[in-house]
């Protein structure tokens, strides 16, 4: 049984910042293998679904991601980094790649409509962004190997679920987590 989000309220007494920037191209890949550019309102609902699926990640642990910031914390969300891997990170800066989330997103798809693709954009972002600054707090090789529906599972967009169902994070990360940020 999975941990839907992690439910308490943090100890502390201000919040965690991680800026946010977005230095990507907003692409869908159409079925004919064509990319087409997302429309401003698609952008927004994008955005929107990253920082809520982020938010599910984290609920009750004081961390507020925070675009545009120029912050010591913070995510990269580019058109392709990572050599070949969907988000990686070093420290407390993180890189993701807008590009192998987009492509996932269309590939999990099936037949679902634009919208809902767009939407799984987000969503796909979010899980990632999660997963990549729980490193920046819980540092070193700490992956399920097991479940790609966690967000800690080591291949992070490796599952529907990141992009149209509810991911949630292990019982140890769970605990790694509230100790490091509660």
């Amino acid at each position: 049984a999975g941990i839907a989000s992690i439910a308490w309220r943090p100890r502390r007494t201000s919040l965690e910042q991680v800026g946010l920037t977005y230095s990507n191209s907003f692409t869908i890949r159409l079925a004919n293998g064509t990319d087409d550019a997302l429309s401003p309102s698609e952008v927004r609902v994008v955005k929107a679904w990253t920082t809520t699926q982020f938010y599910k990640a984290f609920n009750g642990l004081g961390v507020l991601l925070v675009e545009g910031a120029q912050l010591p914390r913070r995510v990269d969300v580019l058109d392709d980094c990572c050599a070949g891997d969907a988000g990686w990170t070093l420290g407390w800066d993180t890189k993701v790649n807008y590009g192998a989330v987009a492509y996932r997103a269309r590939e999990y798809a099936g037949a679902r409509p634009r919208a809902e693709v767009v939407a799984g954009i987000g969503r796909g972002l979010g899980s990632l962004i999660a997963h990549e600054v729980a490193h920046q707090y819980v540092p070193g090789e700490v992956h399920d190997l097991a479940d790609p529906s966690t967000y800690d599972h080591h291949m992070p967009i490796r599952s529907a679920t990141k992009f149209y169902g509810e991911p949630y994070w292990t019982p140890i990360m769970v605990e790694l987590l509230r100790r490091r940020l509660a």
